[in-house]
């Protein structure tokens, strides 16, 4: 049975904590005199599962809400006013973020270009292959919610395997997937690829900074750019202009060495670039392919990212049909011998 050291239980609960009261003296009393009393513990084991599958079945609407758990981050700017809501519906509230008075907080975050590897204070740790701070926040979520399944429900939790499992989680396509592609006909193929970070399918300020932070924690070959392929975020209402160029502060201290632009919304940030920044700027995506790839470099890192409606994915989709041609006519032979 699960460990009740922090067990909370309901008022509806009480026949349950009763059982789980029983099931303890047993055991002392087991310890105590030497007596062999699991058979005995067995039945009241059995019996437990049996009360919470009868309780649950039987759950009042109240019951259900009393059993909730809210998972909030604590770190995001709205953490009260989500909590209080939370709250006054009878649910109970769990936190996570990046350090105490979080309710789940690592005690070390390392990230890396390719993964990153969290270490709870309980000394549980786990690695994550989709890269990125945001990620191995978020991931915290997870954790919160294997706790309360094991503290609030008493439910025999593997937190080991459960959170060994993350680390099968990949980013997929328009959402963080990296590839490698090559943007010429090769002299060593290898040496003529771009590391390429497809997050094309949405983006809003955070996505979009959190994606340049992914970017700026790349290593591109000796000599070549961290390249941004930046299109506008949609459904920001007035403040759109605003949260557009306050991406300013975003560039550098992610060590983007070139940006590229579209859209009448990235082209206020685009302005405020320093010359020697600037790639292109477009009103469409499509019109930044021919630009973007005759500056591309093999060794270089670039990161797509705009709203759904701006439409990043035919610069992604130009990267792919690239690369396969190019190998094709690399395996006919046609490349330099």
């Amino acid at each position: 049975m699960p460990e009740l050291k922090n067990r909370q239980f309901l008022d509806f609960e009480k026949p349950i904590k009763d059982l789980y009261d029983q099931v303890e003296v047993q055991k002392a009393s087991a310890e105590k005199s030497k007596i062999d009393l699991s058979d005995t513990i067995a039945k009241l084991e059995q019996k437990i599962i049996e009360t919470k599958n009868e309780l649950t079945a039987n759950l009042t609407p109240w019951q259900k809400v009393q059993l909730s758990r809210a998972i909030i981050p604590q770190d995001n700017p709205h953490f009260e006013r989500l909590s209080d809501k939370a709250s006054s519906s009878g649910a109970k509230i769990v936190s996570f973020g990046r350090s105490h008075p979080a309710d789940v907080y690592p005690k070390s975050l390392r990230v890396e270009p390719d993964q990153s590897t969290v270490e709870l204070p309980s000394r549980h740790s786990y690695r994550l292959r989709t890269p990125g701070e945001h990620i191995a926040l978020n991931s915290l979520a997870v954790v919160a919610v294997l706790q309360s399944l094991a503290v609030n429900w008493g439910a025999k939790v593997d937190m080991d395997f459960g959170l060994q499992t993350l680390q099968f989680i990949t980013a997929t396509s328009g959402r963080g997937a990296q590839a490698r592609y090559l943007v010429r006909a090769p002299g060593s193929a290898p040496l003529d690829e771009v590391l390429l970070i497809d997050e094309s399918y949405n983006a809003n300020p955070a996505s979009m900074r959190a994606a340049l932070a992914v970017l700026g924690a790349t290593s591109p070959a000796p000599g070549r750019r961290r390249i941004a392929v930046m299109g506008d975020m949609r459904e920001l209402g007035d403040l759109g202009p605003q949260l557009h160029g306050d991406l300013i502060d975003a560039i550098a201290p992610n060590k983007v060495d070139a940006v590229f632009a579209c859209g009448p919304l990235m082209q206020g940030l685009f302005k405020q670039l320093r010359a020697d920044h600037r790639g292109a700027w477009s009103e469409a995506s499509t019109g930044l392919i021919a630009a973007l790839f005759d500056a591309l470099q093999p060794g270089d890192v670039v990161m797509i990212k705009g709203s759904l409606g701006t439409n990043m994915a035919p610069i992604v989709n130009e990267f792919k049909a690239r690369d396969q041609r190019l190998r094709k006519e690399w395996n006919a032979g046609s490349g330099p011998a």
